[in-house]
């Protein structure tokens, strides 16, 4: 008996453990989700309102030191990252109560708001998806969350994102 209470003690731990990573698995997948959401809300407000960029400027030298005085960490800042697509400036945008530099990129006639915030590792299960319409691209690297957001193709975005990513941040 003492065999048997053993074994069923030994699989409803194994069981209650898969089953608190299944669900911490489903809640971080949903609040990536939300927040892929939360960006497009973000990209669309500033395309079809009046603040689309806080600093114009397609230098990195004049982006770059605009966003480290008023965040608490600094992305790296590429100008031409991706053939066709050049840097217009850059603006912060408020997403879950927390301020997040937004590169503003062109390519064509599509604007791309790149969002970059610190954090750890992207879920490399869903890199890419369409929201309302829009694209939604993401990555990380040197420490950063990049995600951009445009109705532009998704193989420019993924390039842009990618190229971004592998580029260390530089001091102003």
């Amino acid at each position: 008996s003492r065999r048997v209470f053993a074994v069923g003690a030994l699989a409803g731990a194994a069981t209650l453990g898969i089953g608190w990573l299944a669900g911490a698995a489903w809640l971080e997948r949903r609040d990536d989700s939300d927040l892929a959401h939360l960006l497009v809300d973000a990209h669309v407000r500033a395309t079809l309102g009046e603040h689309r960029i806080d600093v114009t400027s397609s230098d990195q030298h004049t982006v770059k030191p605009w966003l480290s005085a008023r965040l608490d960490y600094s992305p790296a800042i590429v100008e031409a990252p991706v053939e066709g697509v050049t840097l217009v400036g850059a603006r912060i945008e408020a997403i879950e109560r927390q301020r997040i530099a937004t590169l503003v990129y062109r390519y064509r006639a599509h604007w791309i708001d790149v969002f970059v915030r610190p954090g750890g590792r992207v879920a490399a299960a869903e890199t890419a998806r369409t929201i309302r319409g829009f694209n939604v691209v993401q990555a990380s690297g040197d420490g950063m969350e990049w995600r951009a957001v445009s109705d532009a193709g998704l193989d420019v975005l993924q390039r842009l994102v990618a190229r971004l990513a592998r580029t260390p941040a530089q001091q102003p």
